[in-house]
């Protein structure tokens, strides 16, 4: 599952924080953050049911801040161990 936002125009001065709910995201084995200057990507492999929540990528420099969230839910499937993965709302 890929989270994916961009900036209008090339900056590497940004800073990217990614949440999950109100709580900074840290790479992990199954987490990967990348910023190219225009492109952020947050990317969750073996996505699961606990990954459910509302997700919001801040980007901030020294003229200000913008956000953008979406809310993933993960939901098993009847009669199956595979979990369904669906962003069910941008905001």
């Amino acid at each position: 599952m890929d989270f994916i936002s961009s900036l209008k125009v090339e900056d590497k001065s940004v800073t990217i924080t990614w949440y999950k709910e109100s709580t900074v995201i840290r790479e992990s084995s199954d987490v990967k953050i990348t910023f190219d200057g225009t492109v952020t990507r947050l990317s969750i492999s073996k996505c699961k049911v606990t990954h459910s929540a509302t997700y919001k990528c801040v980007a901030k420099n020294e003229f200000g801040e913008d956000e953008s969230t979406a809310i993933l839910t993960v939901k098993k499937k009847k009669d199956e161990d595979e979990e369904e993965v669906s962003i069910t709302k941008n905001i």
